[in-house]
């Protein structure tokens, strides 16, 4: 009983500790992140804020996958973000993956705008008020 207290403490201890704290994470191309709290989910994903070094505001998706087919999908999607450039599509600063337990956790690095997404796409395409996400190929 009391070995079971101790596990649970600890696992509470480290959820506090990832759902409240910074984090430092080093991504594949070398961007350093300072990861903050989370500000969205999805189904197996969920967006934190972040600053990259240099001060440049971020978010950072993460993809957690448990099955094979998952890790395939984030692999994809990894592959067309880099593979894409167009100005209505968020250009992907870096990415990256680490284990947790069984599942692999995928990092992808992109831009956080202060419109939020939407407002600076119908800036940037609906009124040209502002450059493009990306830039042209």
């Amino acid at each position: 009983m009391c070995r079971a207290v101790v596990e649970w403490l600890a696992s509470l201890a480290a959820w506090v500790r990832s759902a409240c704290f910074e984090r430092s994470v080093t991504f594949d191309g070398g961007l350093e992140v300072s990861v903050g709290r989370q500000v969205a989910e999805g189904g197996f994903s969920r967006v934190l804020g972040g600053t990259a070094a240099g001060g440049a505001r971020v978010v950072v998706k993460e993809l957690r996958c448990e099955e094979r087919e998952q890790a395939a999908r984030a692999e994809r999607e990894i592959l067309a973000c880099r593979a894409c450039a167009h100005e209505g599509v968020v250009r992907l600063l870096d990415s990256g993956v680490r284990r947790d337990g069984g599942a692999r956790v995928y990092g992808l690095v992109f831009p956080r705008y202060d419109r939020g997404l939407r407002g600076e796409l119908e800036a940037r395409l609906v009124h040209r008020t502002a450059p493009p996400l990306a830039p042209r190929a």
